[in-house]
Protein backbone atom coordinates (compact mmCIF):
# COMPACT_ATOMS: atom_id res chain seq x y z
CA UNK A 1 0.00 0.00 0.00
CA UNK A 2 1.15 3.53 -0.83
CA UNK A 3 1.00 5.95 2.09
CA UNK A 4 -0.47 9.30 0.98
CA UNK A 5 -0.25 12.71 2.61
CA UNK A 6 -1.99 15.91 1.52
CA UNK A 7 -0.66 19.46 1.54
CA UNK A 8 -3.97 21.27 1.53
CA UNK A 9 -4.96 24.65 2.95
CA UNK A 10 -8.07 25.87 1.13
CA UNK A 11 -11.58 24.50 0.87
CA UNK A 12 -10.24 20.97 0.52
CA UNK A 13 -12.50 20.09 -2.40
CA UNK A 14 -9.91 18.05 -4.31
CA UNK A 15 -8.61 16.54 -1.06
CA UNK A 16 -12.14 15.41 -0.23
CA UNK A 17 -12.53 13.91 -3.69
CA UNK A 18 -9.44 11.75 -3.21
CA UNK A 19 -10.36 10.71 0.33
CA UNK A 20 -13.84 9.67 -0.77
CA UNK A 21 -12.42 7.84 -3.78
CA UNK A 22 -10.13 5.86 -1.46
CA UNK A 23 -13.03 5.22 0.91
CA UNK A 24 -15.12 3.86 -1.97
CA UNK A 25 -12.27 1.61 -3.21
CA UNK A 26 -11.65 3.58 -6.41
CA UNK A 27 -7.97 3.84 -5.41
CA UNK A 28 -7.43 0.52 -3.62
CA UNK A 29 -3.62 0.73 -3.43
CA UNK A 30 -3.58 3.92 -1.33
CA UNK A 31 -3.76 4.47 2.42
CA UNK A 32 -4.41 8.10 3.44
CA UNK A 33 -2.19 9.07 6.36
CA UNK A 34 -2.28 12.81 7.01
CA UNK A 35 -3.25 16.32 5.98
CA UNK A 36 -0.85 19.24 6.49
CA UNK A 37 -2.25 22.77 6.36
CA UNK A 38 -0.49 26.10 6.79
CA UNK A 39 -3.53 27.60 8.53
CA UNK A 40 -6.85 26.69 10.11
CA UNK A 41 -8.87 25.55 7.13
CA UNK A 42 -11.69 23.38 5.83
CA UNK A 43 -8.96 21.09 4.51
CA UNK A 44 -7.64 20.46 7.99
CA UNK A 45 -11.14 19.64 9.23
CA UNK A 46 -11.20 16.70 6.80
CA UNK A 47 -8.59 14.93 8.90
CA UNK A 48 -11.05 14.39 11.72
CA UNK A 49 -13.86 13.48 9.35
CA UNK A 50 -11.80 10.78 7.64
CA UNK A 51 -9.93 9.72 10.80
CA UNK A 52 -6.42 10.57 9.64
CA UNK A 53 -3.79 12.79 11.24
CA UNK A 54 -4.02 16.56 10.85
CA UNK A 55 -1.06 18.92 11.18
CA UNK A 56 -1.23 22.71 11.20
CA UNK A 57 2.10 24.35 10.41
CA UNK A 58 1.47 28.09 10.62
CA UNK A 59 3.74 29.52 7.93
CA UNK A 60 4.43 32.78 9.79
CA UNK A 61 6.07 30.82 12.60
CA UNK A 62 8.89 29.70 10.27
CA UNK A 63 11.86 31.73 9.07
CA UNK A 64 11.18 31.14 5.37
CA UNK A 65 10.51 28.60 2.64
CA UNK A 66 13.42 26.33 3.58
CA UNK A 67 12.55 26.16 7.28
CA UNK A 68 8.88 25.51 6.46
CA UNK A 69 9.78 22.81 3.91
CA UNK A 70 12.09 21.09 6.40
CA UNK A 71 9.23 20.89 8.92
CA UNK A 72 7.05 19.21 6.29
CA UNK A 73 9.83 16.80 5.38
CA UNK A 74 10.23 15.83 9.03
CA UNK A 75 6.54 14.85 9.17
CA UNK A 76 6.74 12.89 5.91
CA UNK A 77 9.74 10.94 7.12
CA UNK A 78 8.18 10.13 10.50
CA UNK A 79 4.95 9.00 8.81
CA UNK A 80 6.81 7.06 6.08
CA UNK A 81 4.93 8.84 3.30
CA UNK A 82 5.27 7.46 -0.24
CA UNK A 83 3.34 10.03 -2.30
CA UNK A 84 1.99 13.55 -1.74
CA UNK A 85 -0.88 15.46 -3.30
CA UNK A 86 -0.41 19.20 -2.89
CA UNK A 87 -2.89 22.00 -3.48
CA UNK A 88 -0.71 24.45 -1.52
CA UNK A 89 0.03 27.94 -2.77
CA UNK A 90 3.26 27.93 -0.73
CA UNK A 91 6.66 27.57 -2.37
CA UNK A 92 8.42 24.36 -1.36
CA UNK A 93 12.20 24.02 -1.49
CA UNK A 94 15.40 22.21 -0.67
CA UNK A 95 15.67 18.76 0.88
CA UNK A 96 11.91 18.21 0.72
CA UNK A 97 11.85 18.40 -3.07
CA UNK A 98 15.03 16.36 -3.43
CA UNK A 99 13.76 13.64 -1.10
CA UNK A 100 10.40 13.44 -2.87
CA UNK A 101 11.38 14.07 -6.47
CA UNK A 102 8.68 12.68 -8.77
CA UNK A 103 6.58 11.83 -5.70
CA UNK A 104 4.84 15.18 -5.08
CA UNK A 105 1.86 15.87 -7.33
CA UNK A 106 0.10 19.19 -7.84
CA UNK A 107 -2.99 19.98 -9.91
CA UNK A 108 -2.99 23.46 -11.46
CA UNK A 109 -6.04 25.09 -13.11
CA UNK A 110 -4.46 25.93 -16.46
CA UNK A 111 -2.78 24.25 -19.39
CA UNK A 112 0.80 24.67 -18.26
CA UNK A 113 3.20 26.17 -19.11
CA UNK A 114 0.57 28.83 -19.88
CA UNK A 115 -0.79 30.87 -16.96
CA UNK A 116 1.25 29.55 -14.01
CA UNK A 117 0.67 30.84 -10.51
CA UNK A 118 -2.50 31.97 -8.80
CA UNK A 119 -5.75 32.28 -10.77
CA UNK A 120 -4.68 30.37 -13.86
CA UNK A 121 -8.18 29.54 -15.10
CA UNK A 122 -9.42 33.11 -14.73
CA UNK A 123 -6.34 34.46 -16.51
CA UNK A 124 -6.91 32.08 -19.43
CA UNK A 125 -10.59 32.98 -19.72
CA UNK A 126 -9.94 36.73 -19.58
CA UNK A 127 -7.18 36.36 -22.16
CA UNK A 128 -9.77 34.95 -24.55
CA UNK A 129 -8.55 31.34 -24.74
CA UNK A 130 -10.91 29.02 -26.61
CA UNK A 131 -10.02 26.23 -24.20
CA UNK A 132 -9.23 26.33 -20.53
CA UNK A 133 -7.81 23.34 -18.73
CA UNK A 134 -5.87 21.82 -15.88
CA UNK A 135 -2.53 20.11 -15.43
CA UNK A 136 -1.22 17.52 -12.99
CA UNK A 137 2.54 17.82 -12.61
CA UNK A 138 5.34 16.81 -10.30
CA UNK A 139 6.45 19.65 -8.03
CA UNK A 140 9.89 21.21 -8.42
CA UNK A 141 11.57 24.46 -7.33
CA UNK A 142 9.94 26.68 -9.96
CA UNK A 143 6.35 27.89 -9.82
CA UNK A 144 4.28 25.34 -11.77
CA UNK A 145 7.29 24.33 -13.87
CA UNK A 146 7.37 20.64 -12.95
CA UNK A 147 7.21 17.63 -15.27
CA UNK A 148 3.67 17.30 -16.64
CA UNK A 149 1.80 14.06 -15.86
CA UNK A 150 -1.53 14.68 -17.59
CA UNK A 151 -3.71 17.50 -18.85
CA UNK A 152 -7.39 18.04 -19.53
CA UNK A 153 -9.32 20.66 -21.45
CA UNK A 154 -12.74 22.32 -21.40
CA UNK A 155 -14.00 24.31 -24.42
CA UNK A 156 -14.98 27.88 -23.61
CA UNK A 157 -18.36 29.28 -24.68
CA UNK A 158 -17.86 33.05 -24.64
CA UNK A 159 -21.60 33.51 -24.07
CA UNK A 160 -21.85 30.75 -21.49
CA UNK A 161 -22.16 30.90 -17.73
CA UNK A 162 -18.85 31.28 -15.86
CA UNK A 163 -20.00 29.10 -12.95
CA UNK A 164 -20.91 26.28 -15.31
CA UNK A 165 -17.50 26.56 -16.95
CA UNK A 166 -15.76 26.45 -13.57
CA UNK A 167 -17.76 23.37 -12.56
CA UNK A 168 -16.73 21.59 -15.75
CA UNK A 169 -13.10 22.46 -15.07
CA UNK A 170 -13.41 21.15 -11.52
CA UNK A 171 -14.66 17.81 -12.89
CA UNK A 172 -11.61 17.65 -15.15
CA UNK A 173 -9.31 18.38 -12.20
CA UNK A 174 -10.93 15.56 -10.24
CA UNK A 175 -10.30 13.07 -13.02
CA UNK A 176 -6.73 14.20 -13.62
CA UNK A 177 -5.81 13.81 -9.95
CA UNK A 178 -7.43 10.39 -9.57
CA UNK A 179 -5.83 9.07 -12.76
CA UNK A 180 -2.43 10.50 -11.81
CA UNK A 181 -2.56 8.85 -8.38
CA UNK A 182 -3.72 5.57 -9.90
CA UNK A 183 -0.85 5.67 -12.40
CA UNK A 184 1.69 6.47 -9.68
CA UNK A 185 0.48 3.82 -7.25
CA UNK A 186 0.37 1.12 -9.92
CA UNK A 187 3.95 1.96 -10.97
CA UNK A 188 2.94 2.96 -14.49
CA UNK A 189 4.67 6.35 -14.71
CA UNK A 190 7.94 6.65 -16.61
CA UNK A 191 9.90 9.93 -16.83
CA UNK A 192 12.62 10.52 -19.42
CA UNK A 193 13.95 13.94 -20.44
CA UNK A 194 10.95 15.64 -18.79
CA UNK A 195 8.50 13.52 -20.81
CA UNK A 196 6.07 11.35 -18.87
CA UNK A 197 4.65 8.17 -20.33
CA UNK A 198 2.03 6.09 -18.54
CA UNK A 199 1.89 2.37 -19.21
CA UNK A 200 -1.54 1.33 -20.45
CA UNK A 201 -2.78 4.89 -21.00
CA UNK A 202 -4.57 6.21 -24.07
CA UNK A 203 -3.12 9.16 -25.96
CA UNK A 204 -6.04 9.87 -28.31
CA UNK A 205 -8.72 10.93 -25.83
CA UNK A 206 -10.32 14.25 -26.90
CA UNK A 207 -10.32 15.92 -23.48
CA UNK A 208 -7.79 14.15 -21.21
CA UNK A 209 -4.25 13.24 -22.27
CA UNK A 210 -2.92 10.79 -21.37
CA UNK A 211 -6.11 9.06 -20.21
CA UNK A 212 -5.95 6.01 -17.97
CA UNK A 213 -9.29 4.21 -18.29
CA UNK A 214 -10.43 2.60 -15.06
CA UNK A 215 -13.93 1.37 -14.26
CA UNK A 216 -13.57 2.13 -10.54
CA UNK A 217 -12.70 5.79 -11.15
CA UNK A 218 -15.41 6.13 -13.80
CA UNK A 219 -18.02 4.68 -11.45
CA UNK A 220 -16.90 6.92 -8.61
CA UNK A 221 -16.93 10.11 -10.67
CA UNK A 222 -20.29 9.31 -12.26
CA UNK A 223 -21.91 9.26 -8.82
CA UNK A 224 -19.88 12.05 -7.22
CA UNK A 225 -21.79 15.25 -6.43
CA UNK A 226 -19.42 17.32 -4.28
Amino acid sequence: MYRLSFLSSGTGAITRTVLEAIQQKALPAITPVSIISDRKSASLNLAGEFQITGHMLAYHQYSGHNHFSEAILDIFQKEKIDVILSTFDRILTGKLLKSYKYKMINVHPSLLPAFPGYGGAKKARLYGCRYIGATCHFIEEGTDTGVIINQGIVPVDAKGDVRNLEQKLYRVRQRLVLEALLAFCSNRIRVKNRIVTIDGALYNHPFVNPHLPDIRINRFLSSYEK
